[in-house]
């Protein structure tokens, strides 16, 4: 999914405590619901990757034929984060009509503690699972 999966599944809502989440239940669904400030979001290792690509790719494509994008309905699966740990993972799952058969994938990022509340890191390289069986291919 990669950075481009960041722009269209980053989101949220929920409470902010010192720039970040105070609960990681919080700083899942905020990711899912895609309406929040990267930076109050996001952990700082990630932000230094975005930034770096954002440098090193200042303009958008050109030449991209506009499309409109298959409607998504993503929904918070799980957050798993130990009681007392400073870290953990939460899992969301996305459902879509690609050529009239429904595809479903389960995307898995991590959550940590930093600076005082809860933020989600590894946006760039999550643990996705497709599950492409409605397209002969055989799921994954």
């Amino acid at each position: 999914m990669g950075v481009g999966g960041f722009f269209l599944l980053s989101g949220g809502g929920g409470s902010i405590v010192g720039g970040a989440y105070d609960d990681p239940r919080d700083a899942a669904q905020a990711w899912v619901d895609q309406d929040y400030e990267p930076e109050d979001l996001v952990c700082s290792a990630d932000m230094d990757e975005l930034s770096k690509y954002e440098q090193q790719n200042p303009t958008k494509p050109t030449g991209v034929p506009d499309t409109d994008l298959p409607e998504a309905k993503t929904t918070l699966k799980s957050v798993d984060v130990a009681s007392g740990s400073s870290e953990g993972t939460f899992t969301i799952e996305t459902t879509m009509e690609i050529m009239g058969r429904e595809t479903t994938s389960t995307t898995t990022y991590d959550l940590v503690e930093e600076d005082g509340g809860w933020k989600v890191c590894g946006i760039l390289d999550p643990d996705i699972e497709i599950d492409d069986s409605g397209f002969g291919l055989g799921g994954r």
